[in-house]
């Protein structure tokens, strides 16, 4: 029986015999090593606020962007859908299209195509919707603080000349579109001779789109189920501690996170997100539910904390937002899916 029962937990989990063994004969040692990490802590209730008011909820809508991709004789089609979910039922569609290159870093290239358009949508979705909390998935922190890939290799004069020539343009595009740097692709291949230039403008396109997203609105709340911030512990990540040494519904202490602390210099807009301030909190929002981690894109007091967290808990279902939890679900990109896209858009061409 116990061969039996390895066996099927080997399938299920297709772990090769000696790491299987190897996990089991250690579990209770670094199982104990992590509890007395844990243990050696300040107590978590400190910094920890148990549930104990009315839930009131605010008018909201929630945004996510998902991707898929295909290869094609040495390019990628590659998809992008992009949606924007009210509380009362109306939806923000977006999508973008496009055959690229393959190349070195194009999974992160994609992700930051798929930032640009998440963005794009919402910014579209507040002036339809006017919710009084856009959720966005993810931490907004880390998509500004990502690096615009190729800042620091490509040459100054080709940097200065896509600053002069495109910049204007794409902070003045609609906010309908979804990634406006591709009407410069065949300028910059042409110009330049390489895809680079295109990406690093991908990169300046996703800070300009936040840039103009935090314009109109401050009233964001970008959520997390992953997170590696420690600054109320130092040593284990505080998320984990919330989650380990804390029960039922509640909220942590806000801490506040200037930008500028956190990054030397922005490509673009540098003033502008070296003055941004974000507020963090974490919070349980249903009985065993998982804490999640909550970015607010301003300095809030901790009675807003509060607020924001009733607000939270009353639209969750499952201890997540189920907007948030619904608009994943909309936005999602089949292997099917891609399969249909990549026939479509292909069809004809071989004969």
């Amino acid at each position: 029986m116990i061969i039996m029962i390895t066996f099927k937990i080997l399938m299920v989990f297709n772990l090769p015999g000696s790491l299987y063994e190897e996990a089991a004969l250690r579990r209770d040692e670094i199982r104990g090593y992590l509890r007395l990490r844990l243990d050696e802590l300040p107590d978590a209730r400190e910094y920890w606020f148990s549930h104990d008011g009315e839930d009131d909820s605010l008018s909201t809508a929630a945004c996510d962007g998902a991707s898929g991709f295909r290869e094609f004789s040495g390019l990628r089609l590659v998809a992008v859908n992009t949606a924007t979910v009210s509380d009362s039922g109306d939806v923000v569609e977006g999508s973008f299209l496009d055959l690229l290159e393959a190349h070195a870093g194009f999974r992160e290239r994609v992700r930051n195509l798929t930032a640009i358009s998440e963005l794009r949508n919402s910014l579209r979705a507040v002036s339809e919707l006017r919710p009084d909390i856009l959720l966005m998935d993810g931490s907004l922190i880390g998509t500004i603080l990502r690096p615009v890939r190729y800042d620091g290799t490509l040459q100054a004069d080709v940097k200065g000349w896509i600053r002069r020539n495109c910049l204007r343009e794409i902070s003045a595009s609609p906010d309908t579109m979804a990634v406006h740097s591709g009407s410069f692709k065949e300028t910059l291949k042409d110009k330049f001779k390489s895809h680079r230039p295109l990406v690093y403008l991908e990169g300046l396109e996703r800070l300009i789109s936040a840039w103009k997203l935090l314009k109109k609105t401050r009233n964001i709340i970008a959520v997390s189920e992953r997170s590696t911030m420690s600054d109320i512990f130092e040593d284990i990540p505080d998320m984990t501690v919330f989650d380990e040494l804390t029960d039922g519904p509640g909220y942590s202490v806000p801490v506040h996170r200037e930008l500028s602390h956190l990054k030397g210099r922005f490509p673009v807009l540098d003033a502008f997100f070296r003055s941004l301030e974000f507020t963090v909190f974490y919070a349980r929002l249903e009985e065993n539910g998982r804490v999640l981690k909550f970015e607010v894109p301003r300095r809030i007091s901790a009675d807003a904390v509060a607020d924001h967290f009733e607000s939270l808990r009353a639209s969750s279902a499952g201890g997540y937002p189920h907007l948030l939890r619904r608009v994943k679900d909309d936005v999602r990109i089949t292997d099917e899916d891609m399969d249909a896209i990549a026939g479509l858009i292909l069809e004809g061409i071989y004969r």
